[in-house]
């Protein structure tokens, strides 16, 4: 019979949900090389032929101290700025698993975000995040380190899940107002309905934001839409270093990592301090997939091609840009508009 002790102790029992409503977690058992392989560990992570567990929170806390896991190193990022390419790189069989949004911070996020009434008293949600951090930090193998890149709409409990370990580090990648207008623009209605849905989420987060009168918001176009949804995103990267040790989170643009990602990856690894990554450098950087779709298998995609398939977006869409970009530059919620994010790596 598995036991809570055996599936805790287990790296190949993968924490896929958590339910608080239940005092529930969820396990599924898989191994590094399926879990690296997939794009996104959310919902269209598919689970249906794998084993599962379903343990209550009472039967797991007990053995959180006893967990072998790693200090946490996540990739935390705006949208539509190469996230996925970046965590794809930093895999390396042996040296190290990156994971791909899971879902059980995405779900503790939205449990976060409606004040859900476990995570009412600090100290039981100090002990859950604890838990759920050193479950998804297990190590593989020997010498090996797990990264992490969730969602970014995770990006509202980042100060939560950085506080469970002394030595977490967060990278905050982003890219910048201009390419995140493009990319949605680009999309047509879909880029424009996904901008609406993330701005609903994130004006959950803050309490100036949800002062926004309805009125004027329903006049709002959603280029406007879209560039306050941009600046609520970095309303929460500018918190993060306001309240962190600024050794343990530094930034980056994408497109000095598209220009430069021999250099860039280097420099990565070295932030995290992954001693496997660093011994395996060469290989890692042989075997990064810096001229694929991340997302798309078979597909090419590189600096040169993101380059010119933004300067066509651009043409496109010039009168929105020169319309949006200086009225955005106005906006201040908690924090005023600046596209210049603290600590570049």
């Amino acid at each position: 019979m598995t036991t809570a002790a055996d599936i805790v102790q287990n790296p190949n029992w993968f924490l896929h949900g958590i339910n608080l409503d239940e005092r529930s977690l969820l396990f599924v058992k898989t191994d590094h090389q399926a879990l690296a392989a997939c794009s996104f560990l959310d919902n269209r992570f598919d689970t249906r032929q794998l084993p599962s567990m379903v343990l209550p929170l009472q039967d797991v806390l007990p053995y959180t101290d006893s967990i072998n896991s790693g200090p946490p190193r996540f990739v935390f990022h705006t949208a539509f700025c190469c996230s996925t390419l970046l965590a794809r790189c930093l895999n390396l069989e042996s040296a190290n698993v990156s994971l791909k949004e899971p879902a059980v911070l995405m779900a503790l996020a939205n449990y976060q975000r409606v004040q859900h009434p476990y995570l009412a008293d600090p100290n039981r949600a100090s002990t859950i995040y604890r838990l759920v951090s050193k479950l998804l930090f297990r190590p593989f193998g020997e010498g090996q380190s797990v990264l992490v890149k969730p969602t970014n709409t995770v990006n509202n409990i980042m100060q939560p899940l950085m506080a469970t370990h002394s030595q977490s580090k967060a990278l905050l990648l982003h890219s910048d107002l201009a390419s995140f207008l493009l990319s949605t623009l680009k999309k047509g209605e879909q880029g424009r309905g996904f901008a609406r849905h993330l701005f609903t989420i994130f004006r959950m987060d803050s309490a100036e934001a949800q002062h926004l009168d309805a009125t004027k918001l329903m006049r709002m176009t959603d280029s406007q839409v879209t560039a306050i949804t941009w600046h609520l995103q970095l309303e929460r990267f500018f918190e993060m270093f306001e309240k962190m040790d600024a050794k343990q989170v530094s930034s980056l643009h994408c497109d000095r990592l598209l220009a430069a990602p021999e250099d860039l990856l280097t420099r990565i690894v070295s932030f995290f301090e992954c001693n496997a990554l660093q011994e395996n450098i060469e290989k890692m950087l042989a075997q990064a997939p810096l001229a694929a779709n991340s997302k798309t298998p078979g597909q090419t995609f590189d600096a040169s091609s993101r380059s010119e398939e933004y300067s066509l977006a651009q043409t496109q869409f010039s009168e929105s840009l020169e319309v949006i970009i200086p009225w955005a530059k106005q906006l201040q919620f908690k924090y005023p508009y600046s596209d210049q994010i603290a600590n570049p790596l």
